[in-house]
């Protein structure tokens, strides 16, 4: 239900302060729509950022946050190969397992939280198996971050 409430600070905090190190943002839809939701406008507007969408629509044209409407993984491909510098996915599930299906995610970063949601937006719905190697764990107060790479990038 996009309830991101249960996030302890700290953890926001640390993943804010990753996208601050990002050169570029890229989300789906759900999670753009998300965070204007909750701020009433773009707060990374010197972010360069891409949003994989079945629609078109750019609600923050006053920033350069641009909009893969045509063949997105396929773009999304072309922007991993082209990139100086790292993408930094930032968002929920579905689009996450999308880049999964797709072999376009490299490093995955779990945390794990001790809250009992009992509902809600599945973490992933990939539909093909994928392998992942362990490279770091670390433990921020209750919680688990877990750093993964994909055993296809390795």
């Amino acid at each position: 239900d996009g309830d991101i409430s249960w996030i302890p600070n700290v953890i926001s905090s640390t993943i804010l302060n990753d996208i601050n190190q990002a050169d570029i943002l890229l989300m789906g839809t759900n999670t753009h729509n998300e965070i204007i939701e909750r701020n009433g406008y773009w707060i990374f507007k010197d972010k360069t950022s891409y949003v994989a969408s079945h629609y078109g629509g750019n609600i923050t044209a006053d920033a350069s946050v641009h909009f893969l409407t045509a063949s997105p993984m396929k773009t999304i491909m072309q922007l991993k190969e082209q990139a100086v510098n790292d993408l930094l996915v930032i968002g929920g599930g579905n689009f996450i397992s999308s880049l999964i299906d797709n072999e376009l995610l490299d490093i995955l970063s779990v945390y794990i939280v001790p809250v009992v949601l009992g509902g809600g937006i599945p973490f992933l719905q990939t539909s093909d198996k994928s392998r992942w190697r362990l490279l770091k764990t670390e433990t921020i107060d209750d919680i688990v971050h877990v750093l993964y790479e994909s055993e296809k990038h390795s």
